[in-house]
Formats: structure tokens, sequence, C-alpha cells
């Protein structure tokens, strides 16, 4: 046999580079996977509250949701008053502490106010803006929407009585985060 038919027989080598390329795109995916499938942590919820009294310097403030009433009078180096709710406030509101006494809560009427919570136009916000208020969900949110553009414009917070599923305790809960202009 001559050289050139021995060359013939033997087979060519291959190139594995694409083998090598594929399995590595394999592997990534399935990292990617195992990575998606697992549950997130999810991150524990706060709550904003303008506080002031005690020896808390009067500011804005970043509380986790566990935080209750009494531990706010602790940090303030105040007496808690008995049958002190444990409960804070709603996000964005003004909590005033005072010794031996209840707190004063409110809307936020600090001037930070416009800078961390604007009140949002009800004559001009959609669904997902009005999804935002505390209080309002999307179907409530849509009831709103598909109200104003039958009936014309909110004049008044009153106005969103005429809504159904608002009522007087539920529209005094969110008239703070509400604009009415037309």
């Amino acid at each position: 046999m001559s050289v050139a038919a021995t060359r013939r027989a033997e087979p060519a080598p291959r190139d594995l580079r694409p083998l090598v390329l594929l399995a590595l795109g394999g592997l990534i995916c399935l990292v990617h996977l195992w990575q998606w499938r697992r549950p997130a942590r999810p991150s524990p919820p706060h709550r904003y509250l303008w506080l002031a009294g005690g020896s808390l310097a009067e500011g804005l403030y970043l509380l986790p949701a566990a935080a209750t009433t009494a531990d706010l009078y602790r940090a303030a180096g105040l007496a808690a008053p008995s049958g002190l709710p444990a409960a804070l406030p709603a996000s964005g509101a003004e909590l005033t502490l005072r010794d031996g006494g209840a707190p004063a809560t409110g809307p936020m009427t600090n001037p930070l106010r416009p800078l961390f919570f604007q009140a949002i136009a009800v004559n001009h916000a959609d669904r997902e803006l009005l999804v935002t208020v505390p209080g309002i969900g999307p179907a409530l949110a849509d009831r709103i929407v598909r109200h104003r553009e039958q009936n014309g414009p909110y004049l008044r917070p009153e106005g969103l009585l005429a809504v159904a599923g608002i009522g007087p305790r539920l529209l005094d809960r969110f008239r703070p985060y509400l604009e009415f202009s037309p």
C-alpha cells in the first residue's frame, strides 16, 4: 500500500470546539434554571414615619414592620402610657410621642412631605398609580377610573363616595394621599 492510500483510510481529526461550546452553554442554562427555581427571600416590609418627641431627633424614620408603638417610646426614652395600641400608623404618617400620653398621629404635615409622599391627582391618575395609595386595590382603582370616565372629574373628596366600595371610613383612610384638582 502506498502512503496516500493509508492517509485516506485514517479518519480526519474532529474539531471539538462546537461540542465544548454546546456543553458550556447547557451548563450555564442549568445554573440559571437552578437559581431561578430557588424561592427568593422576601425583604422584610418597612414603613416610613415622621417621628418627633422625647430624645428622638425629629425626622423621617424607616422602621421595620414588626416595630410597635411601645418600641418607639423605649427608643425615645419616654414612659409609654397604659393601653397603648401596638400597631403603628400607616406609612407616611406623622407620629408625635408624648411622655406618659398617647401619641398624636395624623397625615404628614412637615416640610418633607412633598418630597416623599406627594398627593396623587385622582382626576389624572391611572389604575397603576391609584393602586399605590394605601387602601386602594386593583379592583377599586378600576372602579374609580371607570366612574371618573363616565361621570367626569372628582371636584371634592366626597365625590369618591359615589364609587361602589368606598364609604366614609375608607375615604378618610386615603384622603391625605389624593389631590382633587380638575
